[in-house]
């Protein structure tokens, strides 16, 4: 099986649905993803395009069938999976997103957590599934999530404005 070579960004995996990422795709990546990080329980959100429920039912096969437990946090902000996977005792997490693009996009963002720390993954390309795909720590760390999303407000209500979910795309 090929995976398309161009889906492997610099920091996620993305790319055009059904044509260059799909669901065969996306059970590989699950199973590269558990296999090469040793996931034994992770947590997979997502966003609301249309493709990102099929993405997830498959990606999460893929991680299930290397051994690894799937959680679902279900419709979701990429913060809040961040949150989740900081707090809550998961290994690792996803979130089946193409971010900004446009709605026929769609991929997604690996992390897993290493202490107090979580560690972005950036998928190196590789055009054959038979050689594995590689996913390697980014440069970047994620530090104390707790901190990012449990400091103090004195204010009743923030206004979130631009990529909030609202509807299914």
């Amino acid at each position: 099986m090929k995976i398309n070579s161009n889906i492997f960004k610099s920091y996620d995996i993305r790319g055009i649905y059904p044509s260059e990422l799909n669901e065969e795709s996306a059970f590989e990546i699950g199973r590269a993803f558990a296999r090469q990080n040793n996931v034994k329980k992770a947590i997979i959100g997502r966003d609301a395009r249309l493709s990102s429920p099929l993405l997830f039912n498959e990606l999460a096969k893929g991680i299930l069938a290397e051994g690894g437990q799937v959680f679902d946090i279900g419709q979701t902000l990429t913060e809040c999976l961040y949150f989740a996977v900081g707090n809550y005792g998961f290994d690792a997490g996803i979130m089946v997103t193409a971010s900004h693009n446009p709605k026929d996009y769609n991929g997604f963002k690996m992390l897993k957590k290493a202490g107090n720390n979580l560690h972005g993954l950036c998928p190196l390309a590789v055009p054959d599934i038979t050689c594995p795909i590689v996913l390697t720590p980014r440069s970047c760390i994620i530090e104390s999530c707790t901190q990012l999303f449990l400091a103090p407000v004195s204010i009743k209500a923030i206004p979130i404005f631009g990529c909030g979910i609202v509807c299914p795309v």
